[in-house]
């Protein structure tokens, strides 16, 4: 029992120091990534290990067997969309951009374990910049024929797939023919306005919620989603003169339509609170013997000795729990004007919990464990409102929805 613990003692040793070997940490990855069969992750992963020092063979033979391993998948990707009839030009040129990017590390590590190693790496770099600037003009033109394709139809939907396509030609070929000015023509033809209905619920937090909802768009959710804002609203009203006809925000159809909006937006906010309780654990004993000094006595054969002296210490404890939670369910969908269809729903829930405990004592401090000597120090106090908890919880809501209108548009 003995041996065994010393040998899982070394073990433990072995294995902390290991952790913080430079390098060792990539290593551990690199293989990871090999077994699960992701060798191009696999090379990076070893090239960093022994560029930080971690220069063992069984680490270079991870690489090497992870870049010839990479390097033919590639090599057989190539060759099957080379023998279709109709290339697709940006698949092979990711394809040698892969490629190439495998001889990059592959050459910056020969170049390392020249300067700085005591290994080899027995393969030889290649070269593919020119067959890339080769095909990226291909590819390029593949995606502005595309886009080409997509633009005669006037719908929103093709215009967004043409948008997408000319934004595409930027990836082989910057600003390649009239590409540029083609994205803007079909990505604003592409764009649909959405007006943001009131919201139901808690009227403090609902306008909170729209109003964030409205005004976090980021630069990927405007690519192709125009949001109506309330001032947008309120002008439409006031410019047409329609107050005098009866026509308020709330007539959200008429006023939508008016507006050019094609989608609304609508939404319901649902909150259940859980006031705040506090639990009381009480009578809880606490017992330590503690050593209080020193004491002579005499052993079996009369001799004086000294020993520690013990004594028995008591404390009673009482133990506070306070708590209170708040759970908001943010429920919302989007229907298409023209035909009240439900084009997207979803449901949002947040939750937002405060918990605090402390503790008291009668009898002896030093009875106390280690989590009530802890718990003493601290002491009672206030909980957040209702309001406070709620708010808490709503303001990671419009981030999310923001997220998933931008994935739905998008």
């Amino acid at each position: 029992m003995r041996s065994y613990f010393f040998t899982l003692l070394a073990f433990c040793f072995f294995l902390s120091c290991s952790i913080f070997i430079d390098g060792y940490g990539e290593y551990q990855s690199a293989k990871k990534y090999y077994k699960n069969g992701n060798y191009d992750q696999a090379v990076f992963f070893a090239s960093k290990s022994i560029k930080n020092n971690f220069q063992k063979k069984s680490v270079i033979e991870l690489f090497e067997n992870a870049f010839i391993k990479s390097r033919n998948n590639y090599k057989l990707k190539i060759l099957d969309i080379e023998s279709e009839n109709n290339i697709n030009w940006p698949n092979l040129y990711f394809q040698y951009s892969g490629l190439q990017n495998l001889n990059n590390e592959l050459r910056s590590l020969v170049s390392f374990l020249n300067n700085n190693g005591n290994y080899r790496i027995d393969l030889a770099p290649f070269d593919y910049r020119q067959k890339l600037d080769t095909i990226s003009f291909l590819a390029a033109d593949f995606k502005y024929l595309k886009g080409l394709k997509h633009r005669k139809s006037a719908d929103k939907d093709s215009q967004k797939l043409a948008a997408k396509s000319f934004k595409a030609v930027q990836d082989f070929v910057p600003g390649y023919k009239n590409s540029i000015a083609l994205y803007e023509e079909t990505r604003k033809a592409a764009i649909i306005t959405l007006l943001v209905s009131r919201f139901d619920g808690d009227r403090n937090i609902v306008i909170y919620l729209r109003e964030e909802i409205i005004n976090s768009q980021n630069d990927y959710s405007k690519e192709f989603l125009q949001l109506v804002t309330r001032d947008q609203l309120g002008s439409i009203i006031n410019e047409r003169n329609l107050v005098d006809s009866g026509i308020t925000e709330n007539k959200y159809l008429k006023v939508a339509t008016l507006s050019g909006a094609n989608h609304i937006m609508s939404a319901s906010l649902n909150i259940v609170h859980r006031p705040t309780e506090t639990i009381l654990n009480e009578n809880i004993i606490q017992e330590k013997e503690i050593t209080v000094g020193k004491e002579t006595y005499l052993d079996e054969n009369g001799v004086e000795k000294t020993r520690k002296k013990k004594e028995k210490v008591t404390a009673e404890i009482k133990h506070y729990k306070k708590s209170a939670k708040s759970i908001l369910t943010f429920s919302y969908k989007i229907v298409d004007i023209n035909d009240s269809k439900i084009l997207f729903s979803d449901i949002v829930k947040e939750k937002e919990k405060f918990f605090h405990e402390w503790a008291t004592y009668e009898g002896d401090k030093r009875a106390l464990n280690s989590k009530y000597s802890t718990l003493i120090k601290a002491k009672d106090r206030f909980a957040p409102s209702r309001s406070e908890l709620n708010m808490r919880a709503a303001k990671r809501i419009p981030k999310i929805v923001i997220e998933k209108l931008s994935d739905h548009y998008n």
